[in-house]
């Protein structure tokens, strides 16, 4: 008898009339098989009626007992051993031509998931009542092996991710019928690389120049799209995605505004933008009448520039590099942290108006993550106390009131 598992795609459940039925995949085929009445899981064993999240819970609970019923005339369930699965993978990956560094790694997971686990059944019973699955407790066990072993977080979720593949392997083979989600470690978040200012100023010059000297029209006004989105970072701290979805009609220059409805976030909101910026966004504007984005595509009105956001930081780092200019500039990210760090570093702006700049959702995010030398900014802090306070206290007669409350 061939294995029954879930439908491939779609939902596994369809409503006929006053009846469900249940929909399974066997032997390479579509199978429907009878479930219940609608009245069944319609009403709770009180009576009550349920909400249509809870009816949808009751149908999966009806569904699954069918599917456990189904397989247990099947005389592999439950028999394939993670030995076994591993090794079909990392066999079926060498047939679909892997390169031998990639099967290295496959064959380690392996051997790591061996030793730490142990070899047992890829299903075993879950729950109650028990239902046949992959257990996901083994792959907290296996993590736990992994960092014993001074494994760090990156290397562990590669691991991780290796023994989802098998396990993929394992339910397109029809060994299991469902697929866990498995426990992921969160990751050390870098701090992007920051250009210096002299970076940043070299780089506006050279794009200047081009946008004006360049004998080619369309590879002018690259560079001149290019330049524009360097200065709109660096003056608003936006990310990549909102400059390349920001529409001229969001734009208010009277009032140094601009109104972003597509974040990150999902939740619109305002950034400020420097009277430089202001300058050049209507130089812009004059340039290329009835345009809907400030960034379109010079030949293709009403298209973007660029396919998408991705396609823009690849397009500006392949810009940069053939300029000759260093890393830092590969990453748009890095103008968006320049101007925090800037900000809060340097120019002393507050760090509640920062995060609200810049979109974050929590203060410790904006200080964390986008600021490059807290250190030197607390430093600055107690100098700046000690010259305007401190020093005055310590010096003047105890008959002067202190300066700062002249």
């Amino acid at each position: 008898m061939a294995r029954v598992t879930a439908p491939k795609h779609g939902a596994n459940y369809r409503i006929e009339g006053e009846y469900i039925r249940g929909l399974f995949y066997s032997d390479g085929k579509r199978i429907t098989r009878a479930l219940c009445s609608v009245r069944e899981v319609a009403y709770s064993a009180g009576g009550k009626k349920r909400t249509a999240r809870q009816m949808d819970d009751a149908i999966q609970r009806v569904w699954e007992a069918k599917l456990a019923d189904l397989n247990k005339a099947s005389p592999g369930f439950c028999d394939a051993s993670m030995k076994t699965v591993f090794t079909d993978w990392i066999d079926a990956g060498r047939a679909a031509g892997r390169k031998e560094a990639t099967l290295q790694i496959h064959r380690l997971a392996r051997d790591y998931y061996l030793d730490i686990v142990g070899d047992h059944q890829v299903e075993e019973p879950i729950g109650n009542p028990p239902r046949p699955g992959y257990d996901v407790r083994r792959s907290s066990k296996f993590i736990e092996g992994l960092r014993s072993k001074g494994l760090g977080a990156v290397r562990i979720n590669v691991f991780i991710s290796r023994l989802g593949s098998a396990l993929r392997h394992a339910y397109d083979a029809n060994i299991l019928y469902r697929l866990p989600k498995l426990p992921r470690l969160k990751e050390q978040r870098l701090q992007p690389r920051v250009p210096s200012l002299g970076q940043v100023k070299a780089m506006l010059q050279r794009l200047t120049e081009l946008s004006e000297t360049w004998p080619d029209p369309a590879q002018r006004k690259s560079y001149g799209l290019h330049r524009l989105l360097l200065l709109l970072l660096l003056g608003t701290g936006i990310r990549r995605g909102e400059a390349y979805y920001l529409e001229r009609s969001h734009v208010f220059l009277d009032e140094r505004l601009i109104t972003l409805v597509t974040t990150k976030t999902g939740q619109p909101r305002i950034v400020r933008i420097p009277v430089f910026l202001r300058s050049e966004l209507e130089r812009h504007f004059k340039d290329t009448p009835g345009a809907r984005w400030v960034f379109e595509h010079p030949s293709q009105p009403g298209r973007q520039a660029w396919a998408n956001p991705r396609g823009m930081s690849t397009a500006f780092r392949r810009h940069m590099a053939a300029l000759g200019f260093p890393g830092e500039f590969k990453a748009l990210h890095g103008f968006r942290a320049l101007f925090a760090s800037a900000g809060l570093n340097q120019v002393g702006v507050a760090a509640e108006a920062m995060k609200a700049q810049l979109g974050h959702a929590a203060l410790e995010t904006t200080l964390g993550h986008y600021v490059s030398s807290l250190d030197e900014a607390q430093l600055r802090a107690v100098d700046d106390m000690e010259s305007r306070f401190f020093t005055d206290l310590l010096e003047r007669k105890v008959s002067e009131k202190p300066k700062i409350l002249n």
